[in-house]
């Protein structure tokens, strides 16, 4: 009976794979991206969730992307900072979406006739 139970919690787990493993922050003070100290800060803030967690820091769009190794770090990240105040500063947390694959049929590229046609003219030597 033990192994079924084990094999349900696995099944559970596995619903979870379609959602996002990542949150993307917005509205952070700008004086964060330059400061070290309160980029870690913000950092240790999201790493209460989980240690395995890495931080792509997006300056040119004043955001920060924080990517879990599980959707239920996500989420509670997600919910429990969401609207946090940081540094003058009220974060949002959004999910980032996840990479769903296109079925191929989609994304086939033109036929060669077609591939001449859109390609622009080649500049003169």
């Amino acid at each position: 009976a033990n192994l079924e139970q084990e094999i349900d919690t696995q099944d559970e787990i596995d619903e979870f794979d379609d959602l996002p493993k990542s949150v993307i922050v917005t509205n952070i003070h700008s004086d964060v991206f330059a400061d070290e100290k309160l980029k870690k800060e913000l950092e240790e803030l999201f790493r209460t969730f989980s240690d395995n967690v890495t931080f792509q820091w997006l300056r040119s769009f004043k955001r920060l992307r924080v990517n879990y190794d599980s959707p239920l770090a996500a989420a509670n990240a997600r919910i429990q900072l969401h609207q946090y105040q940081f540094y003058n500063s009220c974060i949002n947390c959004y999910f980032a979406q996840p990479v769903t694959p296109v079925s191929l049929k989609n994304l086939q590229p033109p036929a060669p006739v077609k591939q001449f046609l859109i390609s622009p003219p080649s500049s003169p030597p």
